[in-house]
């Protein structure tokens, strides 16, 4: 009865972290540019999987100032990518560090 009682405590802790982990959202904001020029890219794609491919979840745009602003899952900061939505993206679309994701990151994209 008691192993019981500790299994069903385990199962409690364990479905609680990760419901919290999966239930949270990551807010990601920032900046792209052009590499040489460090100009606003205006329409740039930044995406929750690689442009272009099967997995992409989300799609956002930067503004007329190349600015983005959104919440993504936790669990997708390493599958985060940039590119000018301009031409192929399977050519010149940026993975963005899982280190550098934050909510004020500066990505630079050559053009």
């Amino acid at each position: 009865m008691l192993l019981l009682a500790w299994r069903k405590y385990l199962f409690l802790v364990v479905g609680f972290s990760a419901a919290v982990m999966i239930g949270g959202c990551t807010h990601i904001a920032g900046t792209v540019e052009w590499e040489n020029t460090n100009q606003p890219v205006t329409g740039a794609q930044v995406s929750v999987g690689e442009p272009g491919g099967d997995f992409v979840s989300t799609t956002h745009s930067t503004d007329a100032h190349g600015k983005f602003s959104f919440d993504i899952n936790p669990l997708d900061v390493d599958d985060v990518w940039v590119w000018s939505g301009q031409g192929n993206p399977a050519l010149n679309a940026v993975h963005v560090d899982p280190d550098q994701v934050n909510d004020h990151m500066t990505v630079q994209i050559s053009q």
